[in-house]
Formats: C-alpha cells, sequence, structure tokens
C-alpha cells in the first residue's frame, strides 16, 4: 500500500489503526484512525466510525470489548459511515503514501472486511510494520522494542479509540526518529 520502505519524507508516511467489534478472529471493524504530515513536525488525525456491514453477525459484537474498550455502543455504529466511503476514503488517503500500521495483518484482516461489505477492495493492499520501518530508520537494532514497550504501555488506557492509537504511534514515529525526546524517569 503506498511507497517503497525507501520513502524518507515522514510527508509520505501514513499511519492506520482500527478498533473492532471484539476480541474473537471473527471481529468486524467499528472505527478506523489515520495520522499523516502535510508538513513535517504538523500531524494531522481523522477517524471514521463504521456502520455495520448486512453480514456482519451480530454475535460476533461484544459490548465489555466495544463500549469498555473504545467506548462505542451499536447505535453509535448505527450513525457511521458506511464500508463503501470509509474504503473509498482509505483509497484517497492512502494514494502515494507509505503506510504503516503497529498490526500489519489485524489492519490489513479489516480492510478486507470493508472490502467485502462494499463490494470492492478499490486495489487496497497490505500496510507494512511501523516497528520494521522504525528499526530501518534507527541506528539501534532495538530502537522499536524500546519504543513498542512505551507504546504498549501508553495504550493501555481505557477508553482507547482508534485516532488515540494513531496519535501514540505519531508519537512513537516521533520518538524514534528523535523528533521529541523522552526524559529517562
Amino acid at each position: 500500500m503506498g511507497l517503497s520502505t525507501d520513502a524518507a519524507d515522514a510527508t509520505d508516511i501514513l499511519l492506520i489503526d482500527f478498533r473492532v467489534s471484539c476480541r474473537m478472529h471473527r471481529a468486524w471493524p467499528i472505527e478506523v484512525a489515520l495520522g499523516w504530515q502535510e508538513e513535517p513536525g504538523q500531524w494531522q488525525f481523522a477517524s471514521r466510525v463504521i456502520r455495520p456491514g448486512a453480514d456482519w453477525r451480530e454475535t460476533d459484537w461484544s459490548q465489555d470489548h466495544a463500549e469498555d474498550d473504545h467506548a462505542l455502543t451499536l447505535d453509535d455504529l448505527q450513525h457511521g459511515f458506511s464500508a463503501r466511503r470509509v474504503l473509498v476514503w482509505l483509497h484517497a488517503m492512502s494514494r502515494n503514501k507509505w503506510t504503516l500500521s503497529s498490526d500489519p495483518a489485524g489492519t490489513f484482516f479489516q480492510i478486507g472486511a470493508l472490502a467485502r461489505a462494499a463490494g470492492d477492495s478499490l486495489g487496497i493492499g497490505h500496510p507494512d510494520s511501523l516497528y520494521d520501518a522504525l528499526d530501518e530508520r534507527t541506528d539501534e537494532d532495538t530502537a522499536s522494542e524500546a519504543l513498542r514497550a512505551f507504546f504498549d504501555a501508553e495504550f493501555e488506557a481505557k477508553p482507547c479509540s482508534a485516532r488515540m492509537s494513531v496519535e501514540l504511534m505519531a508519537r512513537h514515529w516521533d520518538l524514534a526518529l528523535g523528533a521529541v525526546k523522552v526524559e529517562a524517569a
């Protein structure tokens, strides 16, 4: 999805994260968020709540997971965007971008769920790993491991929306590339 890993300009990346209906493998997407830079150092964020597709089963909904962990109710989803509109938005936003996710396989699975509900994939491909991208751009092989631990600790906040996750990924990206320094505790 997008540019090669040689893309060095931060304005060429797109961060993506999904929130899902439950913790089971049949989960369907309930929210997607994106983060990007139009100017270096100036992050922009946007998210879309996703209306359930006709073939998405209510039995694959967990009130505890979606409401407690992500603060989204089934009623909220009924007012969300259709899978087709979300997919068109993702396609437009990912054009000429190197798309990164903290969970590339899970993200690709959710893009597939959107594509099946919309009846068209629009050619959106598999995102790359945020952590692999960080390792490629830093001198230390362990940079992404240390930052993954930081990210995982920050991510434990409840409720956590997809937008919050993408904002953390952006901070993570900036930390790894030295744009922001973390004070030792």
